[in-house]
């Protein structure tokens, strides 16, 4: 099974990946090691830390975790060749939980997940490695949670449907957001977030900036609920593919496609997804699966695999929030705090002494640049990947 996809017809006229992937390969293949293990060990360290900002959330707010599906089950790895089992690694996990362990096919196929016993793949399963307490939850229930407490506590108006068309800049600052019916009027108090996910760079090409970023699409099946017969206890690895059991439904989830700005499923690959998934499920899941709905989301994925947050110096009034890509919805609320603190509490260096990450690595500073050629050139050529 294979995860990564481009869709050449989709960026062959667009210099923002090119600009993207020269930059990836960069920072993967020129950096010293050193570099990148500083990197992974940043990102490392807030995911673990905004992991646990989530769960604190989940925990004070009544009803949250029911209304986003949240289970702390676990993650179990399934190794169906004795080299790949060889490869799971053991010990303390990006999760915050118990370290992981290696667990035997025995294990797997008579008490942790029975219905394997009836994959046509089950002859060959070797083991696997269990992550005991990862967590797992639906994220677009979570921001619906999340959005409905901005706008009945804290009084917070949502305009949707309302795509922003420029921006006026007065001596370094943002004076007035301007947008089909209405133009916002920006304050000396007031501080412009651009929190756009794959979006960003799309966004901040209006001010002549460049993001490091592209959006990787990815690709869910999403099934109902199985039953007690062939519905997982826990979140399954297998490979690339991430099988998550929710109360109400199942989400096979894989793939990264580079194809420009697009949500729109490839049949093709829909159909090895899906292929994959019959393989391991037993046969009282075949007509769910078959019948699983196809759905696609952008992935925000920076160039150096780091969240872009904080202030950016070219705009007095501007900040950023977007990113890395790959950690998914575990990064949002400890991204937020970390801004939140930034533009309004203006911590002092002691204060943020008990963090195991430098939030500094995360900053846009010398990573959003201004380059209005280029922005210009990408316009230019917009018709033919925006599409």
């Amino acid at each position: 099974f294979r995860f990564f996809y481009v869709d050449w017809a989709k960026v062959v006229m667009d210099p923002q990946f090119y600009r993207h992937m020269i930059l990836f390969t960069k920072t993967t293949l020129v950096d010293a090691k050193e570099k990148q293990a500083k990197r992974a060990n940043a990102m490392l360290e807030f995911t673990k830390w905004s992991i646990d900002v989530i769960e604190e959330k989940m925990r004070n707010t009544p009803g949250m975790e029911e209304a986003c599906s949240y289970s702390a089950s676990g993650v179990l790895d399934l190794a169906f060749t004795k080299e790949h089992l060889g490869k799971l690694s053991t010990g303390v996990t990006i999760y915050n939980a118990e370290p992981a362990v290696k667990v035997s096919r025995e294990q797997i196929l008579d008490e942790m997940e029975p219905w394997l016993k009836h994959s046509v793949r089950a002859a060959t399963l070797q083991g696997g490695r269990l992550q005991p307490s990862a967590a797992r939850g639906v994220a677009a229930r979570f921001t619906e949670q999340l959005a409905r407490e901005c706008t009945d506590d804290l009084g917070v108006k949502f305009h949707f449907n309302t795509p922003l068309e420029s921006v006026t800049l007065e001596k370094g600052r943002i004076v007035a957001l301007h947008t089909p019916g209405k133009t916002f009027e920006i304050d000396d108090r007031t501080e412009v977030v651009i929190a756009g996910g794959s979006w960003t760079p799309q966004l901040l090409a209006k001010l002549d900036l460049f993001c490091p970023m592209y959006p990787m699409k990815g690709y869910n099946l999403i099934a109902p609920n199985l039953g007690p017969a062939a519905q997982p206890r826990r979140v399954i690895v297998d490979d690339f593919v991430y099988i998550a059991p929710m109360s109400d439904e199942l989400r096979i989830t894989s793939v990264g496609e580079f194809a420009g700005w697009s949500t729109v499923p490839r049949p093709d690959i829909v159909e090895k997804l899906r292929d994959h998934a019959l393989k391991l499920f037993p046969a009282e899941a075949r007509p769910a699966i078959e019948s699983a709905k196809p759905v696609c989301g952008l992935r925000p994925f920076t160039s150096d695999g780091l969240l872009i947050l904080g202030r950016v110096g070219e705009v007095e009034n501007l900040s950023v929030n977007t990113g890395p890509g790959f950690n998914g919805w575990k990064t949002a609320l400890g991204a937020a705090r970390l801004l939140a603190e930034e533009i309004v509490e203006r911590p002092e260096e002691g204060e943020r002494k008990t963090l195991e990450f430098d939030p500094k690595v995360f900053s846009p500073k010398g990573r959003v640049k201004s380059a209005p050629i280029f922005v210009a050139l990408t316009r230019l050529l917009s018709p033919f990947f925006l599409k």
